[in-house]
């Protein structure tokens, strides 16, 4: 008997615990739990994710439905969110609008029978600029999407950037350089051609290379000059070289002179005088000579190797397009002291309103001009060719 109840017992044990069992799966598949439930009665991070998926389909479709399409969506940008023991990702959208879908409208195709979700799904409109509509949805209280929708910007065409310009310098006054004793070396006239300023080219008669120079210098647009030896005071102890004129030539000696000088140098638009402290001061050979200038059309330059010139003067009084030498640049063969004299020269030039200088072709020279060239424009000055200088 005792054996009997205690079989009994036995199986009264074992079937409640297969009633309880049977019941406890029944309430996890029902989803019945003891536990307090959020704010949207979601079980797991993954059944809220699933739930904002599925409103993410309804969205897109709503936006297609407006009349958007994929290329529409500028971007979307994903960032994590959690609250009340929920975590999930907010998901941003930025759509430009095209011009066929207003504001009004769109907001038509977000209202819950447009969306078609089962769960309760709310909606915020933020107008925060005219060209500009932000609607944040909400899941049971979570925002889930921010949604971001613009009309394109206008922008005026602009021209492309322009380089400035440093504003011009007003020019106050002008200047001319002459390089004379050109012709008995070619390369120095080349580097003084590349100087990048309008100097004149004065050149030896009958020297080796005075033809190829001018020949040159004129392709370039220099004016050239012929150097025309004239008589110092000191000669014969110092003499001026092939082609010289003297005071004790006759008319037609001098003419004759002058003619196979100028023969020898093409291109000619002026004459300078080389050396002459004698022949300057003497008017009848200096009016021989400016004669002679006139009428081949030419130009003077008195180089002022004397105060006591007076070519200038009768070349005025003769009706000859004249003009005179203010600085010798190199007297002194130093650098610095060219430069001095440059700066000399675009004073008088400031003061009087033109200055005209002479030089030679030396390195030095060329050195200090290729630095003083600039100084003189940077104070306003306007480097010329000599032939704009004259009386």
């Amino acid at each position: 008997m005792p054996t009997a109840v205690a079989g009994i017992t036995a199986f009264i044990v074992l079937v409640g615990i297969l009633v309880i069992f049977h019941f406890r799966e029944r309430d996890r598949e029902t989803g019945i739990s003891d536990a307090p439930s959020s704010e949207i009665s979601v079980s797991s991070e993954n059944d809220l994710s699933r739930k904002i998926s599925l409103l993410d389909q309804c969205l897109y479709g709503a936006l297609f439905k407006a009349g958007l399409s994929r290329n529409d969506i500028v971007s979307t940008h994903k960032a994590p969110r959690s609250a009340g023991g929920n975590r999930w990702e907010l998901k941003t959208i930025r759509i430009t609008l095209p011009k066929a879908v207003s504001f009004k409208n769109l907001k038509n195709y977000f209202t819950p029978n447009h969306l078609s979700f089962p769960l309760d799904v709310s909606r915020k409109f933020t107008r925060s600029k005219s060209d500009l509509l932000t609607m944040d949805v909400m899941l049971k209280g979570i925002t889930t999407h921010s949604i971001m929708f613009s009309r394109p910007r206008k922008y005026a065409s602009l021209p492309p950037p322009q380089k400035q310009k440093p504003p011009p310098v007003p020019v106050t006054g002008r200047v001319a350089i002459i390089i004379d004793d050109i012709g008995l070396a070619k390369e120095p006239a080349m580097e003084i051609m590349e100087l990048n300023a309008p100097i004149a080219l004065s050149l030896f008669p009958l020297a080796p290379f005075s033809r190829e120079i001018a020949e040159v210098a004129h392709a370039k647009g220099f004016n050239v000059m012929l150097h025309v030896p004239l008589e110092p005071r000191t000669y014969p102890h110092r003499n001026p070289g092939p082609g010289a004129l003297y005071t004790s030539m006759d008319s037609s000696t001098m003419v004759a002179q002058l003619t196979t000088d100028i023969n020898s140098v093409p291109h000619v638009k002026g004459i300078n005088n080389h050396m002459g402290s004698l022949f300057t001061e003497d008017e009848a050979s200096m009016a021989t000579l400016l004669k002679w200038i006139k009428g081949k059309g030419l130009f003077f330059v008195d180089s002022r190797t004397t105060p006591l010139t007076v070519g200038h003067r009768l070349a005025v009084r003769m009706g000859i397009p004249s003009a005179e030498r203010r600085v010798f640049l190199d007297n002194e063969q130093n650098v610095e002291a060219i430069l001095a004299k440059i700066d000399e020269l675009g004073d008088i030039a400031i003061n009087e309103g033109k200055a005209i200088g002479i030089g030679h072709p030396r390195q030095t020279t060329i050195t200090a001009l290729q630095k003083g060239i600039p100084r003189l424009r940077s104070r306003g000055l306007k480097l010329v060719p000599v032939s704009e200088m004259l009386e």
